[in-house]
């Protein structure tokens, strides 16, 4: 009979092979063809070059496409045709012909696939960079060079990933945007009304000639083309100089012909090369030099204005229906995007060359990695994988989350309990304790828990039985509770795709075992040497398919264990095996005997996740996007503040990590990856939904698909805000001697330009003014977006009217204060691009906000009592309308008479 010394050696020996299991897996991935997190990362940044060249080679190649017919002229038709369109809401034939047009205008496969790739590049950079950090590895680079590194690269990508957006951009900006017509009389709606339908003819102030139209296009593509040999040079010298890449690595072969991956001016510099000492200082002086090149951009582009020009009968009108020229802001986003660009592939080269002159890179050494990695590793945490932050509770929650305190970190005093004020004594901060040691225990992780222990508990109370406890032993039953354990999951979704799984690779398994063990008739040298080339064939689809990865674990257990065990009792006879208490089957009965195992501990998981009440992938999706909602507009608050700080010129310095601009930077930093996080998330949980049953109404899925891009075109669109405004004075010659800020040498009048004087003034001060008004600083997008969190997380209607700002609102304001501060001649100052990339991807934000609020009003509906009123104005409306008709027939009746 079994004794608790019994017990404690079975133990010992089931830690032991434990133990071994471990000891052989490690030594095996040490010493036979050793996988480094780090030579991953580096076999994935070495596509990182060809990647950029293909994406920046698609932007040249959809730029070009456009010169006729493209986005530049939709724009322009888009804005005279429907300029009226909030006082006539009537069939347009042309825009029709723009919807069209549109969507084979605006697609660019190319541009879609290549910044994909880059995407994919980093997303599993950053998941090997984890474990890169932890490594002791024979190398040059230090895992701080690495984050550094790639860090950097995340900034070109930002950048790159700005580019990828035009197509959506062009697409965004040819809506008609709403101007401004509050003292619009009804005789200029007439008019409007009667100009809607007019042809655009030639001489119209807001159609382009094709050659003026080419004019402005093609020294955009010049400047893009130079931009992008800069680039393609700068990558080849970072990459080759942290030896991650070869040169040869960098050619390409076409037809037997071997072609530089730079441009041949770059080749026949011996000393000044990609790789070579003198190529920093030549690169920074081209760089420089295409800087330069923005004071002759206004001689190409004279005509291009921020506001199309007043026609004649137009003069009687307020100003404030001037339509925007959308093609001035697009030309010169794309020219800023290229300037930015260039900045991040500088700062790469100056990495570069500083680990040469440090002397990391002069030879190999061992890396240790520093202690409190190991310490991370020790205790199985990670700074980033603390989600607390992203919990935002709901109605019927209770949280231990403390109310905000003016004064600190927003980050960590955005979620409030209102039901507490923060604890002024000692009792009540031990109150406090006990409170989170009860949420602990109330918990939805807690819950799922419960779950999983009842469920094991089904089919293990047998082995506590006296009548059962022999059945349990013999026969194996603890395979079902072991399949249970590791097999459920808290979302019904994801817990019944699972379990299909786990039975499906049992049966393949099953199958297998079979064949392995019959092929060669139960030879065990054959045996040996296919279960070799089968677990070889398993393993493929572990690595090739991470999704599969809890069922092909289950195949192979199952796999390994059949063959495993027949094999032992052929070695030890069935006496000997039979002597321990289990039954001896053979290997036609075994296999069989465990997928039926493995299928009761699917059966029994699944009715515990859906019993007492199920969560649905469905839910899931719904509370995720209301957390992703809120940190989005957590996000867009802290990025407001960015652009404000920028503005007033009060970033401090970038050298401080205390500083406002570095503050803010590291709070944006966190809230992205938090906000992609919950994308990732909600993506994954969608996935799941078709694989729950239907009961009742249908999910609807596409509603949810259309809001997560809707979401990641905001966030990007943010994140770019953001990042345009960072390093402007570096983009200014060092040998101009209005480096400091190329305005300062001007003074503004009514409408003229004159010399500097005394009062000189910057052009950025200009645009601080146009930022002090009310609207600027209201923050409506952030209302709106928390306005949807509540709404999807709490299942509440929306308010009525609830609409973003209008687009291009500083623009307006600056033309308010002086048209000439939108004049093209400011294009030398970077303040004023990076001013005009920010109008651009703001309207790009608020065109997908409006989109997002339609479609979360499908899902949550809209709270308004115009409801109650509809069929009384209806019925009004019908009398009016019969009264004028009779009215017009007495009319008719008294001038015939």
């Amino acid at each position: 009979m079994p004794t608790l010394s019994y017990g404690l050696t079975y133990v010992k020996l089931l830690l032991l092979a434990f133990l071994v299991g471990f000891a052989i897996a490690t030594g095996v991935s040490l010493f036979i063809f050793p996988t480094t997190s780090r030579s991953m990362i580096f076999h994935q940044l070495r596509g990182y070059p060809s990647a950029v060249k293909s994406l920046l080679d698609e932007q040249v190649t959809y730029i070009k496409s456009t010169e006729s017919g493209g986005p530049w002229k939709i724009t322009r038709m888009a804005t005279v045709v429907r300029r009226a369109t909030s006082s006539f809401s009537g069939p347009r034939p042309n825009d029709e012909k723009v919807s069209k047009e549109a969507p084979n205008t605006f697609e660019s496969p190319g541009l879609r696939t290549a910044i994909g790739k880059l995407s994919a590049i980093h997303s599993q950079v950053n998941a090997e960079m984890r474990y890169a950090k932890q490594e002791i590895v024979w190398g040059t680079l230090t895992p701080e060079d690495l984050e550094k590194l790639i860090s950097l690269l995340r900034s070109l990508f930002l950048s790159l990933s700005g580019i990828a957006m035009l197509p959506r951009v062009f697409k965004r900006l040819t809506k008609a945007v709403q101007p401004q017509r509050a003292g619009m009389d009804a005789t200029n709606a007439e008019v409007t009304r009667q100009d809607t339908f007019s042809p655009i003819v030639e001489d119209s102030p807001y159609e382009t000639q094709e050659g003026t139209q080419e004019h402005f296009v093609q020294p955009l593509c010049d400047r893009l083309e130079a931009a992008k040999a800069l680039v393609n040079s700068g990558l080849q010298h970072t990459f080759t100089t942290l030896q991650l890449s070869k040169s040869k690595d960098f050619s390409t072969v076409i037809r037997g012909r071997r072609f530089s991956f730079v441009s041949r001016d770059e080749e026949e510099g011996v000393e000044t090369g990609p790789g070579q000492k003198g190529f920093t200082a030549n690169f920074e002086r081209k760089l420089y030099h295409f800087y330069s090149q923005r004071k002759n951009l206004p001689q190409h582009w004279a005509n291009l204005n921020a506001f199309s020009p007043a026609s004649h009968d137009e003069h009687n009108r307020s100003p404030e229906f001037r339509e925007i020229r959308k093609e001035f802001f697009v030309i010169l986003f794309i020219g800023h995007l290229q300037d930015i660009l260039l900045q991040s592939i500088f700062d790469l080269v100056k990495f570069a060359d500083s680990k040469v002159a440090d002397g990391t890179m002069r030879h190999k050494r061992v890396i240790f990695p520093k202690s409190e990695y190991l310490k991370q590793w020790l205790l199985g945490g990670w700074p980033e994988e603390d989600d607390t932050a992203t919990k935002i509770p709901v109605v019927g929650e209770q949280t231990d989350y403390e109310p905000s305190i003016h004064g600190k970190d927003p980050l960590k005093t955005r979620f409030a309990d209102p039901e507490h004020l923060p604890p002024a004594n000692r009792w009540q901060r031990f109150g406090n304790w006990l409170r989170r040691l009860s949420h602990l225990l109330s918990s939805k992780e807690s819950a799922f828990g419960l779950r999983v222990a009842v469920a094991a508990f089904c089919v293990a109370i047998l082995a506590y039985l006296k009548q059962t406890q022999h059945f349990f032993y013999s026969n194996r039953i603890n395979w079902a509770v072991v399949v249970i354990v590791i097999g459920m999951s808290p979302v019904s979704g994801k817990s019944l795709f699972g379990l299909i799984g786990r039975i499906v690779a049992t049966i393949l398994s099953t199958g297998l075992a079979f064949a392995v063990w019959y092929i060669v008739a139960g030879n065990t040298a054959g045996i040996l040497v296919f279960l070799y080339i089968a677990n070889c064939l398993q393993y493929y689809f572990y690595v090739k398919f991470p999704r599969f990865i809890p069922a092909c674990i289950i195949a192979s257990i199952t796999f390994n264990l059949v063959i495993a065990y027949e094999l032992q009792v052929r070695k030890l006879g069935v006496a000997v095996s039979a002597s321990t208490g289990l039954n001896v089957f053979p290997i036609y009965l075994f296999g069989p005997y465990r997928l039926v195992a493995v299928m009761a501990g699917c059966a029994i998981s699944f009715i515990w996740v859906i019993f007492p009440s199920p969560t649905t992938a469905g839910s899931q999706v719904r509370k995720t996007l209301g957390r992703g909602l809120f940190v989005l507009a957590t996000f867009y608050n802290c990025m407001h503040t960015s652009i404000e700080v920028w503005i007033n010129q009060e970033q401090g310095d970038l050298d401080d990590p205390q500083s406002p601009a570095r503050l803010l930077e590291n709070a944006r930093n966190k809230l992205f990856f938090e906000e992609l996080t919950l994308l990732a998330e909600i993506r994954n949980h969608i996935e799941f939904t078709k694989y729950e049953p239907p009961i009742g109404g249908r999910f609807p899925k596409e509603i949810y698909e259309r809001i997560s891009l809707e979401i990641q075109t905001i966030l990007s669109s943010m994140a770019l805000m953001a990042h345009v405004t960072r390093n402007l004075e570096r983009m200014v010659p060092e040998e101009l001697p209005f480096r400091e800020s190329i305005s300062t040498r001007r003074r503004w009048s009514a409408s003229t330009w004159s010399d500097s004087g005394r009062n000189e003034e910057k052009w950025i001060e200009h645009l601080a003014r146009a930022a002090s008004s009310q609207d600027f600083h209201s923050q409506v997008i952030t209302s709106v977006l928390y306005h949807l969190s509540a709404a999807v997380s709490n299942g509440l209607s929306l308010p009525p009217y609830l609409a973003p700002p209008h687009a291009f609102p500083l623009a307006r304001n600056l033309r308010k204060m002086n048209e000439n501060l939108l004049d093209i001649r400011n294009i030398e100052d970077p303040s004023f691009s990076a001013f005009v990339s920010v109008e651009v991807l703001s309207s790009v934000v608020n065109s997908n906000l409006k989109t997002l609020v339609s479609d979360v009003k499908l899902l949550v509906g809209e709270l308004n009592f115009d409801i109650y009123v509809h069929r009384h104005r209806h019925r009004m409306r019908e009398r009016h309308d019969e009264r004028q008709q009779r009215q017009g027939e007495d009319d008719q009746r008294s001038k015939e008479g």
